[in-house]
């Protein structure tokens, strides 16, 4: 099951504090919807590496997705019914920088639509919300524990039944996905102007994909809705003249891209 970390781990910074404090509500909320929720059989949180694309679960317990090598999402609890049915839920107590948990959260529905015929959403937050509230039709609220409690201390569950099953239930149930597929097949479309309006949360940007070949080609960022360019060259990957680091996802993106076009 997830563990919270120690406060010792952390640097005591007002920031870092508040992350435990998000781990902790995380972990108390966990508890409070395995025991609510009977009916629906939760996958169990034990760390699972998943050597193939998929889902895993990583070192602190996050159900975590991955295609063509690049991770895509992590989500706080999943789990099916006894129709076999998925069940999703979301907790976050952020009640600033709303954008960006809302751009967060749609781009994790998007990704499950495209692994999941249907799903069920719930939204867990400390109090209500408006803006987070229009984001579901299953809203749960539960107040923030006493934080004085758990710190310096691990979490320790009690649960009231053992309704958990393994992540292996949710790889067998999910369909097979390429997310660099989808973004040459969008890009297509997107630069022959098939799809000019695209819009998208899971895709940040599309590649004019038929003039890869050559060391410079146009780009567009779907969420500022412009045209940008890459150039390539032994240097490396640049982006709008700005080099790419090899851990951003636009990088691993290109390389992808680049090898999958020069088998085709």
């Amino acid at each position: 099951m997830k563990k919270v970390t120690k406060l010792k781990h952390y640097r005591e910074t007002r920031c870092n504090l508040n992350t435990l404090k998000g781990e902790i509500y995380e972990n108390y909320c966990y508890e409070i919807i395995v025991n609510q929720f009977k009916s629906i059989n939760f996958i169990n949180m034990e760390t699972y590496e998943n050597p193939n694309d998929g889902f895993y679960i990583n070192a602190v317990g996050d159900i975590c997705y991955k295609s063509d090598s690049i991770d895509l999402g992590e989500f706080d609890i999943l789990g099916f019914d006894n129709e076999n049915n998925l069940h999703w839920f979301e907790i976050t107590k952020q009640q600033k920088n709303l954008p960006y948990v809302i751009d967060k959260i749609e781009r994790k529905k998007e990704l499950l639509l495209k692994l999941f015929n249907t799903f069920t959403f719930y939204l867990v937050i400390p109090e209500k919300n408006d803006a987070l509230e229009k984001l579901s039709t299953n809203t749960i609220i539960i107040p923030e524990p006493k934080y004085d409690s758990f710190i310096k201390k691990e979490f320790q569950f009690n649960f009231e039944n053992n309704n958990f099953i393994n992540i292996d239930v949710l790889i067998h149930n999910s369909k097979k996905y390429s997310y660099i597929n989808e973004i040459i097949s969008l890009s297509k479309k997107f630069f022959q102007g098939v799809d000019s309006n695209f819009k998208s949360y899971l895709y940040e940007r599309l590649y004019d994909v038929n003039n890869m070949s050559s060391n410079s080609f146009k780009y567009f960022d779907v969420e500022k809705k412009r045209f940008g360019e890459i150039h390539i060259s032994s240097k490396g990957y640049f982006k709008d003249k700005k080099r790419i680091s090899i851990r951003k996802a636009a990088y691993k993106e290109l390389q992808q891209i680049r090898y999958k076009m020069k088998s085709k």
